[in-house]
């Protein structure tokens, strides 16, 4: 396997990639400090699947079913965790921005649906609860009602020069 040299890239872009990542994602974020020149930028966007908030009327359910989806994904509380991350990891001047995302009704079903029939199959969720949890859903949607957000966090950071560091 070819790897690349230290300082090959001026900058590194990485974009919700790190929640799906197998094993360490500071082993990661590491990598692309290495492969980023003295000075250079790091920019990472992930989100954190805990902060998927959902107005629905039955709050105990959506909370397992939040939790349920976030502890699916490998690394589904990344985003909150990259300053730390990359503080590490030795960048230097890292800055932290968080966005709110709204999502559709049609764009929350293409997101949960597998999560949420992988956490039936392991019986981690009632599949009797999950579908009248989205019956309340739709119901909300075809009433103009439906809310729902997930964060987005956006952390940047500079590979430190010898002079910074």
């Amino acid at each position: 396997m070819q790897t690349l040299p230290d300082g090959a890239f001026d900058a590194c872009r990485c974009e919700r990639v790190l929640m799906h990542v197998d094993g360490d994602p500071a082993r990661g974020i590491d990598e692309m400090a290495r492969v980023t020149c003295p000075g250079g930028r790091i920019v990472i966007l992930d989100l954190d699947w805990d902060t998927l908030l959902i107005d629905h009327p039955e709050q105990a359910i959506t909370r397992m079913i939040v939790h349920a989806v976030c502890d699916g994904i490998r690394n589904g509380r990344i985003g909150s965790q990259l300053p730390r991350l990359m503080s590490d990891a030795g960048l230097v001047d890292v800055l932290f921005q968080s966005r709110v995302v709204p999502l559709t009704h049609s764009f929350l079903h293409r997101m949960l649906d597998g999560h949420l029939t992988r956490a039936q199959k392991e019986d981690r969720l009632d599949g009797v609860d999950v579908a009248e949890w989205w019956r309340a859903l739709d119901e909300a949607e075809s009433r103009g009602q439906f809310t729902a957000v997930l964060v987005a966090f956006i952390t940047s950071g500079e590979v430190p020069t010898s002079s910074s560091a």
